[in-house]
């Protein structure tokens, strides 16, 4: 321990196998700490020899490698902490030497100013701990390897900023920590890739933020979650999975580019609490995506099995394709859906959600759908809809509005679809009813000024339209070998 200044002229290197046969110096007050040359200790892979460098409020300087062989620890209050070059350990030892455990690396500040320039890395077992208190800049990758890999945390405590600008990656069997505490906020730099052997955790506490910029792409072995009450993920990179779910049900997610989430092993699932931003958002699932208090989604390439739609607001579009091969789950609030592309949809899905409901391009309703929407619903019908079972709307929805051209195509003969609301065929306008079904027009869809109701053409090919209701007296009805049935007008 020093009072003054110390300075290392040249490289210092020791061996041996316990705590103080290692390397320590800490200097108090003001007191700056200098290593012009490297720092190396050396001895057997179970060995105590520490390498355990600290200033107060003094600057801590590296200018060459750091090689231990337990832990290594850089640490100080305020003082700057500059490592110019690399710094790694191959430590397996699990017990504690005068500065860590098991190989591990610890480099922090509470209140300084942490710059690493070249590669930080354990070989061992150890684990990698980086912690800000001010600011720290990786300009480095960051690597725990070994048939034990240590785990990697990065944490940014409240109100200091973390700066990734390399890869991450943990080895076998580790995971990955990002944590932003209080206004703490930590960024991963544009191809920064995040790779770790076990799960990502992506954490925040109260307004803590965390930036993943577009090509800082995260693959984990196991699962992506966050385990925190509150925060933002600014998120512009792709995320996969090898055998595990995402889980991001309590951050808010702004996205900030065009972004994949891919989840695979068997009951594997995609949670989202809240998504925001005009962006392309592409999900893919064996098992269930789940979406809940978002303020619109927009999902392009989407596949799951099952997908929950719930206490959402705005519009949570489907780009295409998208195949939902098991169950779609909406709930009573006020948000649109829309599909466009080539759409397939299994499990008759039920419809509650009170906003706008839009099928566009090419839908395949596999065993067919129901819509009850709200008084303040559109259901608007483009392209064509091929239904394998009934397919109802609502009288409760404002209106189901049909473009021109559109085609339903019933497949069965047996489950009899129903357009209990009004339906807005404008003049001019055709549409088509193929295939075996029957639909029935159960709703008031007239208009003296022939305007605002079912007004154009229907041409129905084999199947049967019942009109129990009321169409516009200037409508037209064509049969291609189909059947007109019912007692409206």
């Amino acid at each position: 321990n020093f009072a003054t200044s110390i300075t290392f002229a040249k490289a210092v290197t020791a061996s041996g196998s316990l705590s103080n046969d290692g390397v320590t110096a800490i200097a108090g007050g003001t007191a700056p700490v200098v290593f012009s040359e490297t720092i190396t200790v050396s001895g057997t892979a179970s060995s105590l020899a520490d390498i355990y460098i600290a200033s107060f409020d003094g600057p801590l300087n590296v200018v060459g490698n750091i090689t231990g062989i337990d832990s290594v620890t850089a640490v100080s209050n305020s003082g700057a902490i500059t490592l110019s070059g690399a710094v790694t350990t191959s430590g397996t030892n699990n017990n504690s030497g005068s500065g860590g455990v098991g190989g591990d690396i610890y480099i922090g500040s509470s209140a300084g100013v942490v710059l690493l320039s070249d590669n930080i890395s354990t070989t061992g077992t150890g684990d990698m701990t980086l912690m800000s208190g001010k600011s720290l800049t990786a300009n480095s990758t960051l690597t725990t390897s070994g048939t034990s890999a240590g785990k990697i945390g990065i944490y940014a405590n409240s109100n200091s900023t973390v700066s990734i600008n390399k890869a991450i990656s943990a080895g076998t069997g580790a995971k990955i920590i990002l944590l932003a505490s209080g206004m703490g906020a930590i960024s991963v730099a544009k191809d920064a890739t995040i790779t770790a052997g076990a799960a990502v955790e992506l954490d925040s506490a109260a307004t803590g933020v965390i930036n993943i910029a577009s090509g800082a792409d995260i693959t984990a072995g196991t699962t992506v979650d966050d385990l925190s009450s509150a925060g933002t993920l600014n998120l512009g990179a792709n995320i996969t999975t090898t055998a595990g779910s995402i889980l991001i049900d309590n951050m808010a997610i702004n996205l900030t580019g065009a972004v994949a989430l891919k989840v695979q092993g068997t009951g594997s699932d995609i949670t989202l609490a809240s998504v925001n931003g005009a962006q392309n958002l592409t999900l893919e699932a064996p098992a269930t995506v789940t979406v809940t208090n978002s303020a619109g989604v927009t999902a392009s390439d989407f596949s799951a099995a099952n997908v929950v739609l719930s206490n959402t607001t705005g519009t949570i579009a489907f780009g295409g394709p998208t195949n939902i091969s098991s169950s779609l789950t909406t709930t009573a609030n006020a948000y649109n859906i829309s599909f466009n592309g080539t759409t397939v949809l299994a499990g008759a899905p039920v419809f509650l959600n009170t906003g706008n409901i839009t099928f566009a391009g090419i839908t395949s309703l596999t065993s067919g759908a129901t819509i009850t929407g709200g008084p303040a619903t559109n259901v608007n019908l483009a392209g064509t809809i091929v239904s394998g079972g009934a397919f109802n709307i609502g009288a409760n929805i404002l209106k189901a509005n049909i473009s021109n051209g559109t085609t339903l195509n019933l497949a069965s003969s047996t489950n009899e679809s129903t357009f209990a609301s009004r339906v807005i065929l404008p003049s001019g306008f055709s549409f088509g009813l193929n295939g075996v079904g029957t639909l029935t027009l159960s709703g008031d869809s007239s208009d003296p000024m022939h305007v605002n109701g079912f007004v154009g053409i229907a041409n129905v090919t084999n199947g049967t339209l019942n009109v129990t209701g009321s169409l516009c007296q200037a409508s037209g009805i064509f049969l291609r070998n189909g059947t007109l049935t019912g007692n409206g007008q």
